[in-house]
């Protein structure tokens, strides 16, 4: 397996809620190359806080339906890298460079260290070239 990304939460959201989501198919496409070890994922440990906050928040899920969907998550060849001071201290630099929430830039922090990009479906991450893949583009 050559190929490594880091998943972003909007992506993530998209294999458990459909409602107002697009680019469904590029999502299936991802989680399927993921489940079949054709890609390596990772991404950061709050990705599970923020997916469980979006399906219990936005998309309005029961907290039986958000504890499910979390423990696929764990239970997939996801990657979960814990927040490190050294990737802590990079993403304040990345969210002052690119005008970020902390909680953005460390995906963007993540994908340095790594060296792959993001397959994210945020509109800002997306510009970021250098970094980013947008899902539409997977």
């Amino acid at each position: 397996m050559d190929t490594s990304y880091i998943l972003d939460t909007s992506v993530a959201v998209k294999w458990f809620s459909s409602d107002k989501e697009n680019h469904l198919l590029q999502a299936g496409k991802l989680l399927q190359d993921i489940q079949n070890n054709k890609i390596a994922i990772f991404a950061p440990e709050f990705l599970l806080m923020e997916v469980a906050n979006a399906l219990l928040f936005s998309k309005k899920l029961d907290s039986k339906t958000v504890k499910d969907s979390c423990q696929l998550l764990l239970q997939s060849p996801i990657i979960f890298t814990p927040l490190t001071s050294a990737l802590l201290f990079q993403a304040i630099k990345l969210a002052e460079s690119y005008h970020l929430t902390i909680y953005d830039a460390v995906y963007l922090s993540l994908a340095q260290e790594k060296l792959c990009k993001i397959i994210t479906s945020d509109r800002v991450l997306s510009t970021i070239k250098k970094f980013s893949l947008p899902l539409e583009k997977y």
